[in-house]
């Protein structure tokens, strides 16, 4: 009875194994094989955290550099500077703001006067870093190798990053969340790409409320995946919600950040979509501005179509990339729905074809739009028998995704009109020099964009170089 009785267990847990095993093929698909292997492995990843931090850098114009942006000065620094460590967890704008903090807790430990350049330059490495995690999870889904190339573009500088997004660390949560859905949404191939999926996961959820919207993911990874390992990621989300939900609660109790009434109509929101969202992730920022003036308001919508079209038949065809295909999109969607109608207040008023403003909000859905994409790509390929021409149409897909990249690499500088941070201090100091500013006093040094609030610099910070 007894010996019956553990069999007929071992034969459920069996069998229930079975199923997760079937489920999680069926989601996840088979696991691709690295680009590369040995020594070669390591050349490849330095090569992609170097040239990612160029490119990223190379949005910037070199003269402003030396210009802190908005919140990177009036809060990150600012709170750094006078409260240290403390504010780590310290919420601001209704969640908490991780990574960014920690990387302005690095910063301040520099002389006070290469402050922006450093901050420019850690921001793009950050940026850098989270693209290159990007690669390396897609890696285990995508098949072409240009195509995973071209993964790693749409992580990094897509034409919609630019603007006010790129090298600042108040922006920094949109990259971190795109590493986290592509964290989430592929298999663990070993306890160290485990490990890298957690980090990706508690950077963006300790960084950004809106990560809380991948529980449902990462629920489902835990029910499906038995080992050890593929639960890392699950984990490192519940220890980072703990945290992110402890300071929001906090915020609301202490009047948090409003959120406004106004939520757009389903045409309204799927306008706006099929222009910042599906036709800007093919055609970049001026290209989207260009061809709808010359070809009409239906241009958007077109595309619209045939993406969707494109995307709903490469889930037809191909049964291991369906699930993958389908829920970067959905997510593109969702997220977008989700951000675009908390901040529908403000941007209802804004022009469809004024791409600029509030640019952000549309990062994360074109990123996730355009990985279902070269998914879709993926998935078309395997058909293709002959190799070489297999190879060249993937060639031609990742060289169109890089032609807006260079066209919009620096479609706008938002640092510009600004005064540099070399005036600014020399500002501070004769401010600090009057005789109405109290010993020890703190004075206000002036951040872009024109008229935010500046950094509040304590005089003894300004004065302790000349000490030395």
């Amino acid at each position: 009875m007894t010996g019956t009785h553990v069999d007929a267990s071992g034969a459920d847990r069996q069998v229930a194994s079975d199923r997760r095993g079937r489920l999680a093929a069926l989601t996840f698909g088979p696991l691709r094989p690295p680009t590369l292997t040995g020594p070669w492995r390591a050349v490849l990843i330095v090569g992609l955290i170097v040239v990612g931090t160029l490119l990223s850098l190379a949005r910037t114009p070199l003269g402003l550099w030396d210009v802190l942006w908005a919140e990177d000065g009036a809060i990150f620094l600012s709170q750094a500077l006078s409260r240290g460590p403390d504010v780590l967890f310290q919420g601001y704008a209704g969640y908490m703001h991780l990574v960014p903090r920690l990387a302005a807790e690095l910063t301040v430990l520099l002389p006070i006067s290469v402050v922006p350049v450093a901050v420019t330059i850690i921001a793009a490495l950050l940026t850098s870093l989270t693209a290159c995690a990007c690669f390396v999870f897609m890696e285990t889904r995508l098949a072409s190798v240009p195509l995973r190339f071209a993964a790693w573009l749409a992580c990094l500088v897509l034409p919609i990053m630019g603007g006010e997004v790129v090298n600042n660390l108040a922006n920094l949560h949109w990259f971190l969340l795109v590493a986290a859905f592509c964290a989430t949404l592929v298999r663990s191939r070993s306890y160290p790409f485990a490990v890298l999926q957690g980090v990706a996961v508690f950077a963006a959820v300790a960084s950004d409320a809106l990560a809380l919207l991948l529980l449902p993911f990462l629920v489902y990874r835990w029910f499906v995946y038995g080992a050890r390992r593929d639960r890392i990621p699950t984990l490192a989300f519940v220890l980072a919600a703990a945290l992110q939900i402890a300071v929001v609660v906090s915020q609301m109790l202490t009047g948090g950040r409003p959120i406004g009434s106004g939520r757009p109509t389903a045409v309204e929101f799927f306008e706006l979509y099929a222009v910042r969202v599906a036709l800007g992730s093919l055609t970049g920022v001026r290209g989207t501005v260009r061809l709808v003036e010359a070809l009409g308001p239906s241009l958007p919508w077109i595309a619209l179509a045939l993406i969707t079209a494109a995307l709903v038949a490469a889930c037809w065809l191909d049964r291991d990339r369906r699930v993958g295909i389908a829920a970067f999109a959905i997510s593109s969607l969702v997220f977008a729905g989700i951000v675009h109608s908390l901040q529908w207040e403000a941007l209802a008023p804004v022009p469809l074809l004024d791409l600029f403003t509030g640019g952000r909000y549309a990062v994360v859905p074109v990123s996730l739009l355009l990985l279902a994409m070269l998914q879709a790509a993926d998935a078309f390929l395997v058909h293709v028998q002959r190799d070489r021409l297999r190879k060249g149409i993937a060639l031609a897909l990742a060289v169109a995704v890089l032609i807006p990249v260079a066209v919009d690499l620096r479609s706008r500088s938002v640092r510009e009109g600004t005064a540099d941070w070399t005036d600014a201090i020399e500002q501070a100091e004769i401010d600090c020099d009057l005789p109405e500013n109290p010993a020890n006093g703190v004075v206000t040094v002036m951040v872009a964009p024109a008229g935010f609030s500046g950094m509040l610099m304590p005089c003894a910070v300004l004065e302790g170089p000349a000490e030395d």
